[in-house]
């Protein structure tokens, strides 16, 4: 299967995986709300349900680690087609 997506040098890559990984940890902290955790020893009431306050998080979530990433490749005419497809 051949790799459409543009070259990076390393250190881009590198610089995209510390970013996002900083993203990654905002919102492991936010999504934690969400987590309903339960013990054998004490009955917990869990939080109710909120998919629309969830799936607002997650998008918002997947649209920043996207644009780490698509803000740094070069530009070029197939730019658009690699980046929405």
């Amino acid at each position: 299967m051949d790799n459409d997506r543009p070259y990076l040098p390393i250190e881009l890559q590198l610089k995209i995986e510390l970013s996002q990984a900083d993203v990654h940890n905002k919102y492991l902290e936010r999504l934690q709300g969400f987590v309903v955790r339960r013990t054998f020893t004490s009955p917990i009431v869990p939080p109710p349900p909120q998919p629309v306050a969830l799936s607002l998080l997650l998008g918002e979530y997947a649209s920043e680690l996207f644009l780490i990433e698509a803000e740094k490749y070069p530009e070029e005419p197939r730019l658009e087609a690699i980046l929405f497809t």
